[in-house]
């Protein structure tokens, strides 16, 4: 192997290993620990009287697209769940924007791992549906337009050519800000998907921050990153909870509206995302330049008007398509395992009650 390869695998190694002692840590844990709290699954929301009828909706679009209970195949088996994946990469008249936007609005923004998934998912449909589509779409009408009978070519390019109408721009604009604002919430976020543990000893009561008698994941978390591991170069353990590496996950480093503000949430999405703002910009950056750019006054947005000016329009839809297409970098946390180890969110899906589990 060339030695610069060997170096970057060296690096990619090392890079990784911390998340992965947090991981098997966490499952090896998870299935030594004894006085374990059960899971609350809560009561069914009022029949009547509001918002009986909205948290009824709620909670059955919650367990039917993110059931705690049903693996993948199952959820296959039934029909509602097609509906709403279908719905979910429709890619024409904002469906998936619209669809998106009803799933943020109706999960536990207090739950880290509720808030990874939607921009995991978001983000993977918007590779599709806002890139991979439009880009195969665009080309078939650029052929056609080019290559058709009539002439010259650029009048009917101007008829017939890809564009994308303002309004759908506004939705465009509209799944950028659920995402960003999806990553503003995870710093406020719990992990919800751990185990919780009652408090048995005076070492465990040490990192019950609110004092209600039961370790939640991430007090369960901050306990075991001292006990449960080595603390010094001779491989000493220590119980002091201030000892706890503050910018270690689950740390607690500020509080905003009343709410603790946490460290390390969304693990290495927090990179992807800034990255994400970046090409945006970029990508925002161009379409101002398009709309400023008077080079032909004929088609300038002066003497049309920004609805009518097809050239906007245009430079419009293939830069949207470009963010779209650079939103693949995503997907690395849809492959098995790798997800997991560089969010350390833990899975939580959602009962018949709308309550998460």
């Amino acid at each position: 192997m060339p030695a610069a390869v060997q170096r970057a695998v060296d690096a990619t190694i090392d890079d990784i290993w911390p998340d992965v002692k947090i991981e098997v840590m966490g499952a090896v844990l998870d299935k030594m620990a004894v006085a374990k709290v059960p899971v609350d699954h809560g009561r069914p929301p009022p029949c009547c009287g509001w918002p009986g009828p909205l948290a009824w909706l709620r909670a059955g679009f919650l367990y039917t697209l993110r059931p705690y209970d049903r693996s993948l195949w199952r959820r296959l088996r039934n029909p509602l769940f097609l509906l709403l994946t279908l719905a979910s990469v429709f890619p024409l008249f904002g469906v998936p924007q619209a669809f998106y936007l009803a799933v943020l609005l109706a999960i536990d923004h207090s739950d880290e791992f509720q808030l990874v998934d939607f921009i995991l998912s978001f983000k993977g449909v918007q590779f599709i549906t806002g890139g991979l589509f439009p880009a195969c779409y665009g080309a078939v009408l650029y052929y056609l337009c080019t290559t058709g009978p009539d002439s010259p070519a650029v009048n009917e390019c101007a008829k017939t050519g890809p564009t994308l109408p303002l309004w759908e721009a506004g939705f465009f604009l509209l799944q950028v800000v659920m995402v960003w604002l999806a990553a503003a919430l995870l710093p406020r976020s719990e992990k919800k998907g751990g185990t919780s543990l009652e408090v048995l000893s005076s070492a465990h009561a040490q990192y019950d921050v609110d004092g209600n008698g039961i370790l939640s994941p991430d007090e369960v978390y901050a306990f075991h990153a001292r006990h449960g591991t080595p603390s010094s170069d001779d491989g000493s353990r220590s119980g002091d909870a201030s000892a706890v590496d503050p910018h270690s996950p689950g740390r607690i480093v500020g509080s905003c509206c009343g709410k603790p503000r946490y460290a390390g949430r969304g693990g290495r999405l927090r990179a992807f995302v800034i990255l994400d703002a970046f090409v945006f910009l970029v990508c925002f950056s161009v379409i101002v330049w398009a709309a400023l750019d008077d080079h032909d006054r004929r088609t300038s947005i002066a003497a049309e008007g920004l609805s009518s000016n097809w050239r906007l329009k245009s430079t419009i839809y293939w830069t949207k398509t470009l963010y779209g297409l650079l939103s693949v970098h995503f997907l690395i946390f849809k492959v098995p395992i790798l997800g997991r180890l560089l969010t350390h969110a833990r899975p939580t899906g959602y009962n018949r009650h709308g309550k998460h589990a």
